[in-house]
């Protein structure tokens, strides 16, 4: 389970908030102004006073998270709509040291896995599903492998009357596990795969983070074609199937951000050095990079602006100048201001953004 990650939402973006930490005081680069009319409320505190925070969101009207007790003394797996009482899926107690993982829907199915460890320290894995109309949530399998979690939309990802996801093969590093299991429940299907891959969007795996030893690979489940992807020496590369992000990996060299084509065309420079790309995917909806820049660390909350590179019309666009967290997932943005009894959070879709 070495390889095992959780990327929940507030950890990915406390993660990133802490790189911002260590990076240079940030300059205030032009920005066009943002869709701020576009941008719809998300509960922050629910009715019985427990903190909301948005994983992945479904529309407007409903988010898909996690929501800590006020006391701090349970977990909660929750649907929340825009008003009411939230539907709780999953409990767990802040003892029991789980996580929820691999959030995902289709048109009449939520999905999820559940990790808890043993007195050992040993995971355990499960995988659930709910209807959407309603009823309790049921376990579809026990059989999940060593699943691999990137904080990516694809971790778990419904194919057709299917859902896939990527396991660590046992005792082999060089060799991913993508397995299967029918969404109503069934038997699960394993398929090896030469490498240490992880889900992109299907029928495409990536080269996960964990992989060493070579260049940055996508691979077609499908056809099984192989693309190496072109990009410049000394970069960490994180890819799409038509986009790939490159940061430095050491020290010696400026810390910006580029996006390049998986054949290394179309270099282009989205964030300087005071700025981080907070999405685990590469150009969501095939346009965007929501980019973090720290404004002021000192205060008792780090405050920072939330922007979004526009892809296709070469921009950066200000969402958000004084945000406390954020997220993206799929289809939407999201964004916190303000912290405990002032916690506010803002939800976009960037389809709509013009």
């Amino acid at each position: 389970m070495g390889r095992l990650r959780t990327w929940l939402g507030v950890g990915t973006a406390l993660a990133v908030i802490g790189l911002l930490l260590a990076l240079p005081t940030p300059r205030r680069p032009a920005a066009a102004a943002g869709p701020a009319a576009g941008a719809f409320p998300i509960p922050a505190i629910l009715p019985d006073g427990a903190t909301y925070t948005p994983t992945l969101i479904l529309d407007r009207t409903t988010s898909f998270g996690v929501a800590t007790s006020s006391g701090g003394q349970r977990t909660d797996l929750v649907v929340v709509p825009a008003t009411g009482p939230p539907r709780v899926l999953q409990s767990q107690s802040a003892t029991e040291g789980g996580s929820f993982d691999g959030l995902g829907y289709t048109a009449d199915q939520f999905y999820w896995m559940h990790t808890l460890s043993d007195s050992a320290g040993q995971a355990h894995v499960t995988l659930w599903t709910a209807r959407r109309t309603g009823g309790p949530a049921r376990q579809l399998s026990a059989d999940i492998g060593a699943p691999v979690f990137y904080g990516s939309q694809y971790d778990v990802q419904p194919v057709g009357d299917r859902l896939y996801w990527a396991a660590a093969e046992a005792g082999h590093p060089d060799r991913t596990e993508v397995r299967s299991i029918p969404r109503d429940g069934g038997t699960v299907t394993v398929q090896v795969v030469s490498g240490a891959w992880a889900m992109s969007r299907w029928p495409w795996l990536v080269s996960a983070p964990s992989a060493t030893g070579g260049p940055t690979r996508l691979h077609n489940l499908t056809t099984g074609q192989l693309v190496t992807v072109q990009a410049p020496p000394n970069k960490q590369v994180t890819c799409s199937p038509t986009w790939c992000r490159l940061i430095p990996d050491n020290a010696a060299q400026a810390t910006e951000t580029d996006l390049i084509r998986p054949d290394g065309s179309d270099l282009r420079l989205i964030g300087d050095a005071s700025a981080a790309a907070i999405a685990s995917d590469v150009a969501l909806v095939d346009r965007f990079e929501v980019l973090m820049s720290i404004v002021n660390s000192t205060g008792r909350v780090v405050i920072s602006k939330v922007t979004l590179y526009d892809i296709a019309r070469r921009r950066s666009v200000l969402i958000a100048p004084a945000a406390t967290n954020a997220g993206a997932r799929g289809d939407f943005l999201w964004w916190s201001t303000g912290d405990n009894e002032t916690l506010a959070w803002h939800g976009l879709d960037l389809r709509t953004v013009p």
